[in-house]
């Protein structure tokens, strides 16, 4: 499909970070695009009114609206909360607003794994927001650390057909495969200078299908020197798939639209 960039140089991210108050579109646009952006969905809380001002006028990015597992701790995992939420993401996705739920998943690293209560209230949340997904055939944008076992079981009893991001994605060509047999997989990479190109790294890239393949940096810069890491990082990809970089952008930029379109029928 054609897509239209506001300049020629940019390239497809598929995970970038929406606040408010620092992040500008206009100059993101001519760096990363198509991309996809997620909202926090307890700043959304805070400033509900200025961030659907944002979403209503948006005509060309990808929005996403989720409870980080991070976020967790600021809000009960009850019926009050899990109902707003509910009524909050089908009025965004009802008015076009939005185009999928995330960023949400589970942490159980070292900050959060000696506390019981926060990872059955981070459980909870993940289960209910990705039952939300699978009501409205949304896609999810998913952060696993340490947790994929948990994560798996959630995704079966859910059992989901929607497209899943699986988010700065570490494994093994083994759980490539696993996945695809499991769910709907999407695999964003991350590229320099946040990952290093190690030799597991170059085996894992080479085992995802070129289908299912996306790239990513969430933290990246919207600088000239930025961007020119980014597209080191790309080109480095592109030649171990042996293609160029035009190739592996088109390629990027198609899975990132294909993952929205059609967004219903699915689940």
């Amino acid at each position: 499909m054609e897509l239209q960039k506001k300049s020629e140089n940019a390239l497809p991210n598929a995970h970038r970070h929406f606040d408010l108050f620092t992040t500008n579109l206009g100059q993101e646009e001519n760096f990363f695009f198509p991309s996809i952006y997620n909202i926090s969905y307890f700043d959304f809380l805070k400033a509900t009114s200025d961030y659907k001002s944002v979403l209503n006028g948006n005509k060309a990015h990808k929005f996403m609206v989720g409870l980080h597992p991070w976020e967790s701790d600021k809000l009960a995992a009850d019926r009050n909360n899990f109902s707003d939420f509910d009524a909050t993401i089908r009025e965004l996705y009802l008015q076009n607003q939005i185009v999928g739920i995330g960023e949400i998943g589970l942490d159980f690293s070292r900050r959060f794994k000696t506390n019981l209560e926060l990872l059955e209230r981070q459980k909870a949340w993940f289960a209910f927001q990705l039952q939300v997904a699978c009501d409205l055939r949304l896609p999810i944008t998913l952060h696993g650390v340490k947790a994929f076992d948990h994560i798996l079981q959630i995704v079966k009893n859910s059992r989901p057909k929607g497209p899943i991001i699986f988010h700065r994605f570490i494994s093994s060509p083994e759980f490539v495969k696993q996945l695809q047999k499991s769910c709907n997989p999407y695999f964003s990479i991350s590229l320099p200078p946040t990952t290093n190109f190690t030799d597991s790294y170059i085996s894992l890239i080479k085992s995802i299908p070129i289908n299912r393949l996306l790239l990513e940096d969430e933290k990246v810069a919207t600088t000239t020197e930025g961007i020119e890491s980014y597209k080191i990082g790309f080109e480095k990809v592109a030649h171990l798939l042996e293609m160029d970089l035009g190739q592996l952008n088109e390629i990027v930029s198609n899975n990132i639209e294909e993952i929205f379109i059609p967004l219903r029928g699915r689940c």
